[in-house]
């Protein structure tokens, strides 16, 4: 993605966390033609030491401290949510460009903050909303006339457990990938929520269905769940041009449109590539620091997504439907 990349020297890049997600950034940078993987930083020393193993020429320290006086460009953030704030607030006060995994933060007004000192620093901050990088969404035409109007939308995003995320609730965990596409997909912002839940595990949500009310007259129901009996990933929606289908597990796109008077209906399925979607985050990262292309994924679209988080927990507390 980078125009001029075989003049440009390589970023050097900071991981800052070598956990599960962690571990597939070091490889995605490491395999960049636009960035060198110059450190890795985790307080766990048992993380350290395997990163050693497949690193052996790259830094690896126990904290950000320790990346004092070592020259790093940009840094991907892939701590456990609640270290977020503190951890990029950290990078970006020393003027380093930041891809943070999602949720950005768990709470608005660290967000407010970061999204200052953004301004301030003239750095770059790119939320990690991988959801966004379906080659589906390059059909937008074909997909965005089952959104118009009086549609019912639904959003499913069903995990078997996997024994990780349990610092969070499922809204934060899961749902945000759909609260984030929602946002991007409908240009609308929702008049009212109501949510319903279940708690499985510990004291976090694990099961949450939320409904979305717009001015439009469209509905949103999404339903996130952690602890399922198999994996599903799929976005539907019916509105009077006919229904859609978007399977992200299978990458499937189905479509059943009401044609011309009189006419039967026109069933239609395509299959869609299924995409490196780190890969290309990081490809755009690296291409907004070097070239000044938007930001894929900016503080603002962290932001809508965290808000829409909140209200989602707060219906869930209060147990009532909130107007917005």
């Amino acid at each position: 993605i980078l125009m001029n990349s075989k003049k440009q020297k390589k970023l050097n890049v900071a991981v800052i966390g070598y956990g599960h997600l962690g571990k597939w950034h070091c490889e995605k940078v490491r395999t960049s033609d636009d960035a060198y993987l110059k450190a890795i930083v985790d307080p766990s020393s048992l993380s350290r030491s395997r990163a050693k193993e497949v690193y052996p020429e790259t830094i690896i320290v126990s904290n950000l401290e320790e990346l004092n006086g070592i020259e790093i460009d940009a840094a991907i953030v892939v701590v456990p949510t609640i270290h977020h704030f503190e951890v990029t607030q950290h990078l970006l006060e020393q003027g380093i460009h930041v891809f943070c995994e999602k949720p950005l933060v768990s709470r608005m007004d660290h967000g407010e903050a970061l999204k200052k000192m953004v301004k301030e620093k003239d750095v770059i901050l790119q939320v990690g909303h991988s959801e966004r990088f379906h080659e589906a969404w390059e059909r937008k035409s074909q997909i965005s006339k089952f959104l118009d109007g009086r549609a019912i939308i639904k959003f499913n995003r069903k995990a078997v457990s996997k024994g990780r995320a349990k610092d969070v609730d499922v809204v934060q965990d899961l749902m945000i990938h759909d609260l984030d596409l929602l946002n991007f997909l409908v240009g609308e912002k929702p008049s009212a929520l109501k949510a319903w839940g279940l708690k499985m595990v510990n004291d976090k949500w694990d099961s949450v269905t939320a409904e979305f009310k717009f001015p439009s007259g469209k509905v949103a129901f999404l339903t996130s769940t952690r602890n399922y009996v198999e994996e599903k990933r799929y976005l539907s929606a019916t509105n009077e041009k006919g229904c859609l289908l978007i399977d992200f597990l299978n990458h499937k796109l189905k479509t059943n449109e009401v044609p011309g008077e009189g006419s039967e209906f026109v069933l239609s399925e395509k299959t869609y590539s299924k995409r490196d979607h780190l890969k290309i985050e990081q490809d755009l990262f690296y291409s907004s620091i070097v070239n000044g292309a938007p930001v894929a994924v900016n503080v603002d679209d962290g932001l809508k997504a965290m808000g829409l988080v909140e209200k989602v927990l707060k219906s869930l507390e209060d147990q009532k439907e909130l107007i917005l």
